[in-house]
């Protein structure tokens, strides 16, 4: 007798003689050799019987299985012998009844004893009988009857768990149980009825494919099988649908996996079963997405630049046609997967869009357009353009020669940033504008392409939105402004074509009568003043100056007046003294009447700007040093009493820059008399 484990004592209801080899079924011949799993050991395995993987019922009485019950504490029995005999049960049965139950039983609930007994005896299998175990489990997938489909798919998973479980498992080892699992795969995707587990075993597949280092050479008759697949089939076949969108997501899946040069079969002929799908009226929308899936992969990872003109002509055509239907039946999720796929080509081969390069990126842009799809979805056609944009050589080269892009790309950033609610508590804060996604991607528009290009092309546009009756599209025109010159590369670039722009933002501060509009113009000077320094200041000095003052004293809407204060800081902070001499008598007396203020955070403003007043007068300043330094004195004692160090800090700050203003002569005597805090 050939035996898998030492010599003990089996259960009482297993035969004690068990039969001969010579008896036994071919396929488990491998399996009781000594190896106990070995898969070198492994031979001699055939497939059984599709009757005796079969059964009619579960429930039939006419043929009891001699099952072996759970040993109680006080049997001579011990656990690895119960373990054992049923192991031994599931391998060697004529039918697949008992590897049925057992299957049945890891489908039991949590915590449920069953289940426990269950997988204990997985465990004892796959760490005694692994590859046995694995070749049974393969045999049940190919010839399992169809009603037992919940127990097939619990096979199908725990074979997957054992075979994918690390990154050293069994599929790396062993060559037997490579090829005999492959056959079985390519059965089970052939013959499988259950959708369910057709997915499952498609996801199974290319995990295994990704395994493969040249999968083309390794496993030909995978990508054999998908390309019968695609071009075969019949319409009066119920299921014929599914599983050619099945066997186009597999192509999908594999396309990055296959080199151009193991493939078996030729690219051409990948190409024109994706053309048949595309011209057959009689497909669904849902094959045709696939295959507008798997014809972005075949350009990205099957051409290259001396042939992809060939296929990339019609194909992007496809995959457009695709695209604007999908439009039409709102369908957000296919879309997006779509453009996508788009992002990545362009990011990987810019150039395979310049047959199209036109009327694929307008295309994309008409999603921006769909009243009924979701935001996220205009996003990512944005991020599309974005993408292409970000692309230094091709992808810049191409959007800047083309006469139609640049200004319908405006439009599309216009009418989104257009799309806000007039929620007073939200979008009022710079940090809640840059959070905006179309304010990140117009900022990386704007770095990657320059203010020149999207500025030239931007008069007419701001014009139209600026002179609009709703405060959506005004503020669209302002704001977009701002994020240019906050954002883009160059700065200096956009100062040939602000000027005509700049008058009616700063006019908006002082009579927009809606406060995001007012917030807008504010943001938009304070990245001006950055941004465009000094020639902002110089020339716009006399307008700008009266309009931020009105705007510290919007006390009805205080973001607008926060606002106020930081544009005010960086416009006086880039001034030059001979600029800021005709505004110091007002601006200081207005700063000095808001240091009265009991609020900490206009208080903490006015010190900041006044600091930057201070820094910029220089000399000028001296003639106000005398009616500055009480207030500063009082904020410096009273914050440093109520250990308001945030405070504290601004007004050092601030008496630090006054008297590098003033100078040493005009602070001798504050120098002398004021008690500095201990902490400081």
């Amino acid at each position: 007798m050939v035996s898998t484990t030492s010599s003990s004592p089996p259960p009482r209801r297993v035969s004690a003689r068990p039969p001969s080899r010579s008896l036994l079924p071919l396929r488990f011949k491998a399996k009781l050799l000594p190896g106990r799993g070995n898969p070198s050991k492994s031979r001699n395995w055939s497939r059984p019987s599709p009757s005796r993987l079969g059964p009619s019922s579960l429930s039939s009485q006419e043929s009891p299985l001699p099952l072996v019950s759970p040993l109680s504490r006080s049997s001579p029995y011990s656990t690895r012998d119960y373990l054992r005999s049923k192991a031994i049960q599931i391998l060697e049965s004529p039918d697949a009844l008992p590897l049925t139950f057992f299957l049945n039983e890891l489908n039991f609930s949590e915590n449920s004893i069953d289940l426990m007994n269950a997988r204990k005896l997985l465990n004892y299998l796959k760490k005694n009988y692994l590859t046995s175990f694995c070749l049974c489990l393969v045999s049940y997938l190919k010839f399992c009857a169809i009603e037992f489909v919940n127990c097939k798919e619990c096979a199908f998973d725990v074979l997957c768990q054992i075979l994918t479980e690390n990154e050293h498992g069994l599929w790396q080892k062993t060559s037997f149980m490579n090829k005999e699992l492959k056959s079985a795969l390519l059965d089970c995707l052939n013959t499988e009825s259950s959708i369910k587990i057709l997915h499952k075993i498609l996801d199974f597949v290319v995990t295994i494919a990704t395994k493969e280092v040249r999968l083309g050479n390794e496993w030909p008759e995978l990508l054999e099988f998908v390309y019968v697949s695609i071009g075969s089939g019949s319409d009066s076949d119920s299921d014929f649908e599914e599983k050619l969108k099945c066997a186009i997501s597999l192509l999908y899946k594999l396309i990055p996996q296959c080199a151009v040069e193991d493939l078996v079969i030729s690219i051409d002929s990948f190409y024109d079963s994706l053309m048949d799908i595309f011209d057959s009226e009689e497909m669904s929308l849902e094959v045709q997405v696939q295959a507008a899936l798997a014809s972005n992969r075949f350009l990205c990872y099957w051409t290259n630049r001396s042939d992809h003109d060939r296929y990339s002509t019609v194909l992007l055509v496809k995959i457009v046609l695709t695209i604007s239907t999908l439009i039409e039946h709102r369908s957000d999720k296919d879309i997006q997967a779509v453009v996508n796929e788009l992002t990545v080509l362009v990011k990987e081969k810019p150039w395979s869009l310049s047959s199209q390069f036109d009327y694929l990126v307008l295309s994309v842009l008409r999603i921006v357009d769909g009243v009924e799809l979701q935001d996220r979805t205009k996003i990512i056609a944005l991020e599309f353009v974005v993408a292409l944009s970000e692309k230094r050589v091709e992808g810049r080269r191409m959007l800047r020669r083309s006469q139609y892009i640049i200004p319908k790309l405006l439009e599309k950033i216009l009418f989104l940033l257009a799309n806000l609610e007039d929620d007073p508590e939200s979008g009022t804060a710079e940090t809640d504008i840059q959070n905006l996604p179309v304010v990140r991607c117009l900022a990386r528009i704007a770095a990657a392409l320059g203010g020149e290009v999207l500025v030239n092309n931007f008069p007419k546009l701001f014009a139209i939105h600026f002179g609009a009756e709703d405060w959506q599209s005004r503020h669209a025109a302002v704001l977009f402004l701002g994020i240019v010159a906050e954002k883009c590369s160059k700065p200096k670039e956009l100062k040939h074509g602000w000027n005509q722009m700049a008058g009616r933002i700063i006019l908006s501060v002082k009579e927009d009568i809606h406060p995001h509009v007012r917030w807008a113009a504010l943001y938009t000077i304070k990245q001006f003043s950055k941004h465009l320094k000094p020639e902002f200041q110089d020339k716009y000095h006399e307008k700008v100056m009266p309009a931020l003052t009105k705007a510290m004293d919007d006390f009805n809407n205080p973001r607008v007046q926060v606002q106020a204060y930081l544009a005010l800081f960086d416009f006086t902070w880039n001034c030059s003294s001979s600029t800021l001499k005709p505004h110091l008598k007002e601006i200081v007396n207005k700063l000095l009447k808001q240091l009265q203020k009991v609020n900490h955070t206009v208080q903490g403003e006015t010190l900041k700007v006044l600091s930057a007043v201070a820094h910029s007068s220089q000399d000028h300043f001296a003639e106000y040093y005398s009616s500055v330094m009480p207030y500063l004195k009082v904020i410096m004692t009273t914050a440093n009493e109520e250990l308001d160090h945030n405070h504290l800090a601004d007004s050092v700050e601030c008496i630090t820059m006054v008297w590098l203003a003033v100078g040493k002569d005009k602070i001798r005597s504050d120098i002398e008399m004021l008690e500095w805090p201990n902490d400081l």
